[in-house]
């Protein structure tokens, strides 16, 4: 009898911890589908823009690259895994072809419109830099971590 009682006793205390566990702690609301330091940043770029536009500094992560419209016959852009597309100013002078990332050019069969992914590492920085003397500069919109 008493080793009934006990295990009527521990049934009930199981139940009561089950209960208090599944009702009464406090429920955590999901408010995103990323971890916080996981998501991707972005910009736009306008199709006047032109020059350098440093996107980020320190390591990271290309994710894409969407064009909006295409690039005209005078148009390049490019993106780096740098802070400055000045050599001198480059931490050992890293020759540019190897820390080219992406590059988009309006000549021949290289001209694109729509969505590159990459998730492409880059270590020292997101560099976009854009050339070119005609009027068909793409809007863009880059994304990356």
């Amino acid at each position: 009898m008493l080793l009934n009682f006990l295990a009527a006793g521990t049934i009930v205390l199981a139940l009561g911890v089950m209960l208090f566990v599944a009702v009464i702690l406090p429920q955590q609301v999901a408010t995103g589908s990323v971890t916080q330091g996981n998501e991707y940043n972005s910009t736009t770029t306008r199709d006047s823009t032109r020059g350098e536009l440093l996107l980020k500094t320190g390591g990271g992560s290309l994710g894409s690259v969407l064009i909006t419209n295409q690039l005209g016959t005078q148009e390049i852009f490019s993106l780096y895994d740098a802070t400055t597309s000045n050599i001198n100013l480059r931490t050992g002078n890293a020759p540019t072809s190897s820390i080219l990332l992406a590059d988009f050019s309006g000549t021949g069969n290289n001209s694109f419109k729509g969505t590159a992914q990459f998730d492409s590492v880059f270590r020292t920085g997101l560099l976009w830099v854009s050339e070119g003397n005609g009027t068909d500069a793409p809007t863009t919109t880059i994304t990356w971590r």
